[in-house]
């Protein structure tokens, strides 16, 4: 038997090609796509924010409509009520809706000087 001997295609002697060397080339590929994406959305200014804001726009509004400290402090009170019984319920959700409505209401009563 000489030295040309093959098995499968392979030369005696000779690492066989292995998947990985395709999944590494195609991982890197992907990753440079990603890359490319990235700083197309950074240097383009794409908001990259899919979530915007939890709950309702309309209740936002509302509380953004909102003069009266006295009301503000009932809307916050009632949203932590709700925000504290939706954790009972592991409703994270709702609880996370309840804690933005929290956040809006505070920042409307630090806007009026409440």
């Amino acid at each position: 038997m000489t030295g040309s001997a093959t098995l499968s295609g392979m030369t005696v002697g000779q690492e066989p090609k292995t998947p990985t060397h395709w999944g590494r080339a195609i991982l890197g590929v992907l990753l440079g796509f990603l890359l490319i994406g990235c700083f197309i959305a950074a240097y383009t200014g794409i908001d990259l924010d899919f979530g915007g804001r939890p709950g309702a726009e309309s209740e936002y509004d509302s509380i953004d409509s909102l003069t009266d400290c006295q009301i503000l402090q009932g809307r916050f009170d009632m949203y932590s009520g709700l925000q504290s019984s939706a954790l009972r319920r592991h409703d994270t959700d709702a609880a996370e809706i309840n804690l933005s409505y929290m956040a809006a209401v505070d920042e409307r009563m630090q806007e009026l000087g409440c």
